[in-house]
C-alpha cells in the first residue's frame, strides 16, 4: 500500500509498505478521509513539542483525522449479519476513530483520562503507532464509533477534532445566555462556536486578518482581536496556541470566569499571571476528548455541527504535501483541508 513518511523536518516521502496486520481487539480500516490540520504542518516542518521533547522520532507516518471503512475485524464477517450489541462492529461499517492510544492499565486510564495516559502513542502524532497517512490502518476496537449511514466521509471526518472541542466547552460549562470568547477562527474555534450557538450562548470569535465570514457562518460575532474589551466573556477558549493567545483570554474573561487553554504554542512563552489571582480566574488546560466521540458523532448526525462551515476542501491524497502547505499558509476562506482515499487516489503519487 502507499503511505506517507516524514523523515525529517520539511523531508516527506511516498512509500510501499505492506498492509499491516491486525490483532485481537483491533479493526482494519481502509481510510477513505484524511484530515490535515495545523499539528500534522508542526510535525513536518520540526517545530512540533513532541519532537523537541523526543517523544516523536524521524521517521514516522502522519495522520491523525480520518475516516474509512472497516474490511477485517473481530465477530461478524459481513455488514447486515446479526450483531449481539448495538457497540458492535462489522467489515463493511464506516468508523472515524480517536488517536489515543492508552495503556488502560494506569491510574489516569482508570479514572477515565485516557488522553493523559503517560505511555501512550498518538497515532501519527506521539509515539511509534503509524498515522491515517496510508490506504489501510489498524486501530483498537475501543478508539472508533460506527457512522450512520446518511452522514458522509466528509462530515464524519470532523469527529476527531470535535472531540477536543466538546471537552473545552465541558470544561467551561457555559449555560444559555451567557457569553463565550474563543480565540482563533481555525478548525476547533469554528467547531466550538456550532456548538455552544446552538446551545443559546453568545459567541465571540477573535483572530487576525479577514475571519468576519468563518464567524458569521457558525452564529459568531466576529471581533479583530487589538479592538477586544476588557472583562467581556463569562468563559474564554483559547484555541489557536498564538502568541500572547494565553494573557490575552486573561484580560477578555471577566473576573471569576473560566478559561480552556487548547491551543498548543509552538514556542515557549513568558505570562504574567497575575490577572489569575486578581481576577479569581479558573484555568483549565485540554488535550483531545476521547470520552466524547460517540456525542461529537450524535451531533455530527443531527446537522448540529456542519462541514461546510468547516472544510474548504477535498483533495486526492496524493496532493498530501499541497494540502499542508495550503494549511499552512492560512489564507483559505474555511480552514479545513481533507484528502479523498476513497479511490484509491495514494497510486498517483507513484
Amino acid at each position: 500500500m502507499t503511505a506517507v513518511s516524514v523523515r525529517g523536518p520539511g523531508d516527506m516521502t511516498w512509500e510501499r509498505i505492506a498492509r499491516p496486520t491486525r490483532g485481537a481487539g483491533q479493526l482494519l480500516v481502509r481510510v477513505e478521509r484524511l484530515g490535515v490540520c495545523g499539528t500534522d504542518v508542526h510535525l513536518l516542518d520540526g517545530t512540533m513539542g513532541y519532537i523537541a521533547e523526543g517523544l516523536t522520532t524521524y521517521p514516522f507516518q502522519p495522520g491523525h483525522e480520518w475516516c474509512g471503512v472497516v474490511v477485517e475485524c473481530d465477530g461478524p464477517e459481513r455488514a447486515g449479519e446479526i450483531r449481539d450489541a448495538d457497540s458492535a462492529v462489522r467489515v463493511g461499517d464506516r468508523v472515524v476513530g480517536e488517536p489515543f492510544l492508552s495503556c488502560g492499565t494506569c491510574d489516569l486510564c482508570r479514572a477515565g483520562h485516557r488522553d493523559q495516559c503517560l505511555a501512550r502513542d498518538e497515532m501519527g502524532v506521539r509515539g511509534e503507532s503509524a498515522g491515517a497517512a496510508a490506504e489501510y490502518i489498524v486501530v483498537p476496537r475501543e478508539n472508533v464509533v460506527v457512522v450512520p449511514s446518511h452522514v458522509d466521509a466528509t462530515a464524519a471526518v470532523l469527529a476527531e477534532p470535535l472531540v477536543t472541542a466538546l471537552h473545552a466547552l465541558s470544561v467551561v460549562h457555559t449555560s444559555p445566555g451567557e457569553s463565550l470568547g474563543i480565540v482563533g477562527a481555525g478548525t476547533l474555534g469554528l467547531l466550538a462556536a456550532q456548538v455552544a450557538s446552538a446551545s443559546g450562548v453568545r459567541v465571540t470569535l477573535y483572530a487576525r486578518g479577514d475571519r468576519a465570514k468563518r464567524a458569521a457562518s457558525v452564529g459568531a460575532d466576529f471581533v479583530f482581536v487589538d479592538q477586544a474589551e476588557e472583562s467581556a466573556h463569562d468563559a474564554v477558549l483559547e484555541m489557536s496556541g498564538g502568541g500572547g493567545a494565553f494573557e490575552f483570554c486573561l484580560r477578555v474573561v471577566k473576573p471569576t470566569g473560566r478559561v480552556a487553554l487548547v491551543g498548543v504554542a509552538s514556542t515557549r512563552q513568558p505570562v504574567d499571571t497575575s490577572l489569575v489571582v486578581t481576577k479569581g480566574i479558573t484555568i483549565a488546560g485540554v488535550l483531545g476528548g476521547i470520552r466524547f466521540l460517540p456525542h461529537a458523532m450524535h451531533l455530527i448526525a443531527a446537522g448540529i455541527v456542519r462541514a461546510d462551515a468547516i472544510v474548504d476542501d477535498i483533495l486526492p491524497f496524493a496532493q498530501y504535501s499541497e494540502a499542508i502547505a495550503r494549511v499552512a499558509g492560512g489564507a483559505m476562506m474555511r480552514p479545513k483541508v481533507l484528502l479523498d482515499l476513497s479511490e484509491r487516489s495514494a497510486d498517483a503519487a507513484q
